[in-house]
């Protein structure tokens, strides 16, 4: 394994173990690659073919893999990220569902995890679904969860079964089950090990949530943990799904889910970094439409642990807060893992498919409130361009060196869309972004 690293890293990885012969359809160069892998974190230039990707190392490597039909991007020493996976997010209705889909194409995102729908919602939706898959109109990948109740277990698992063994392609998947055990903090439905310190009790409604054992099972919207909870993650192998807006530091926040569960349980509020130092698995997404689904929202409020606005001034519990190349791992290779398809998407390697974002802003090199300036000015899913910012050159054929900053170029700009959220009765959560 050392000498077939250290041969990567002089010449960049190739499908095919050498550079190919096969020309890329697409071929962006000349920036700093943020690949998600760790044995080769950083490269100059992707090369891509068919959907996947052909090829990721220096700029002389891509290069070979140009021929007269490739389209050429300059970076300009832009960043590229792999496209972001939304792990939690409550996808619309209808035709709004396009909209949707576009409008998180403008903010990055290649992936969604449906946080469920009831089979009576997926009557009215699959057909949508299934009929812009045919048309090629599936811009973001879609993997499906069907939500069960109390007492109506059985029809949803059924359902999920049969749906699971139809769609299982890379665009619209199902597999999962998704069941409500407790509430939420703001409305005294979450479950508690203590009582609440605004009424003294435990729980409105719910139950403790059965322990699973295997790889997969998850636990949505984790507020605040026990410690001796911290290392039952990595042991059962239980994925921590957390949105990190939901620790956005408003007065919602202070006033309403502080005061009710008390500053010692509030200490340990959305305790992102005790999770990752007890060896759990965590993947971030948005609840949108709850919140916003911008991600680049997400990553700020992940790493400075403030509002947009940049208060409180050093963070809330800012010891809790992860670094920005563990933000965007949660964001994309382990959003890959939890729906089972990390060998085919979630970083930037050889064979994997061509799910990537270009920013206008290195995140790296800049403080955490650059990020709130950053602006997604290219996202490929699958290999196409699916959001082109107006600021961003279309691909030409007419340069491969990637030098110089790009021109200015006229793209539409995506429609925003806006819909309820499908949270059951009881566990309301306000608009907190």
């Amino acid at each position: 394994m050392a000498l077939v690293a250290a041969f990567c890293l002089f010449l960049g990885f190739s499908a095919a173990g050498a550079p190919a012969e096969a020309p890329a359809d697409l071929l962006l160069t000349g920036g700093r690659v943020w690949t998600a892998e760790g044995a080769r974190p950083w490269a100059e230039a992707v090369a891509i073919r068919d959907g996947r990707i052909l090829y990721v190392g220096d700029a002389a490597g891509a290069s070979r893999h140009r021929g007269p039909k490739t389209q050429v991007v300059p970076l300009g020493g832009r960043l590229v990220v792999p496209g972001f996976d939304d792990a939690h997010i409550h996808l619309m209705s209808g035709a709004l569902v396009l909209r949707a889909l576009r409008l998180l194409n403008s903010q990055g995102v290649t992936s969604v995890q449906d946080a469920g729908y009831t089979p009576a919602q997926l009557d009215a939706d699959l057909p949508l679904m299934e009929r812009a898959l045919r048309e090629g109109q599936l811009t973001v990948r879609i993997t499906v969860s069907v939500q069960m109740s109390p007492g109506d277990v059985e029809v949803p698992v059924a359902r999920a079964t049969a749906l699971a063994k139809v769609h299982r392609g890379p665009l619209l998947r199902f597999g999962a089950v998704k069941g409500y055990v407790d509430g939420v903090i703001e409305a005294h439905t979450a479950a508690m090990l203590e009582p609440y310190s605004a009424d003294g009790s435990r729980r409105a409604r719910g139950r403790p949530a059965r322990e699973r054992t295997h790889r997969g099972g998850r636990i949505e919207h984790i507020e605040t943990i026990s410690p001796p909870d911290y290392p039952r993650f990595k042991a059962l192998g239980v994925i921590a799904s957390m949105q990190p807006l939901h620790a956005n530091p408003d007065q919602n926040n202070a006033d309403v889910w502080s005061r009710n569960i008390g500053p010692e349980r509030a200490s340990r509020g959305f305790s992102w970094r005790n999770i990752e130092k007890a060896g759990g698995r965590l993947v971030f997404g948005s609840d949108w439409p709850v919140v916003t689904s911008d991600v680049m929202r997400g990553l700020y409020c992940a790493v400075a642990r403030k509002t947009k606005e940049g208060t409180p001034p050093g963070g809330w519990l800012p010891e809790l807060a992860v670094s920005l190349e563990s933000a965007l791992r949660h964001y994309t290779v382990d959003g890959a893992y939890a729906s089972f398809e990390e060998a085919e998407k979630g970083s930037l390697a050889p064979g994997k498919r061509a799910d990537l974002v270009v920013l206008s802003e290195d995140l790296f090199r800049q403080p955490p409130e650059a990020i709130l300036e950053t602006k997604v000015l290219l996202t490929v899913m699958d290999g196409r361009v699916v959001h082109r910012g107006p600021e961003f050159p279309a691909p030409s054929r007419a340069s491969a060196s990637g030098e110089g900053p790009p021109r200015a170029s006229r793209a539409s700009r995506p429609r925003a869309a806006s819909s309820r959220a499908r949270h059951p009765p009881g566990s309301p959560r306000s608009e907190r972004a």
